[in-house]
């Protein structure tokens, strides 16, 4: 049967805010509320100020990790070079010339 069960209550349309009744003067915990409220976003501020710092720390970290990984790379590439010279017989050209090869 439509409209029987329970959840029509839960799709009803909040009541007005007129109904609710809400009075600051004479709700004796408005008080606590507004502390409790007042506790929770200085609690959230210093989370939010705590990720940030954090973030900033990984970034740093991940800039780190980049320029050793660009710093591996070019050691590979100088290796292969270096390894493709030595196999065409070009390290006694360069070694003719005066560079090193080992």
């Amino acid at each position: 049967m439509v409209g029987s069960s329970g959840d029509d209550q839960a799709h009803a349309p909040p009541p007005p805010y007129d109904s609710l009744k809400i009075s600051p003067v004479g709700s004796p915990d408005w008080k606590t509320r507004i502390l409790r409220l007042e506790f929770q976003a200085e609690t959230h501020d210093n989370q939010l100020s705590n990720l940030t710092d954090k973030t900033n720390a990984m970034a740093d970290s991940l800039d780190s990790i980049q320029r050793t990984l660009a710093q591996i790379r070019w050691i590979a590439i100088g290796a292969a070079v270096a390894l493709t010279a030595k196999e065409m017989g070009l390290m006694s050209i360069l070694s003719a010339v005066g560079v090193s090869g080992g």
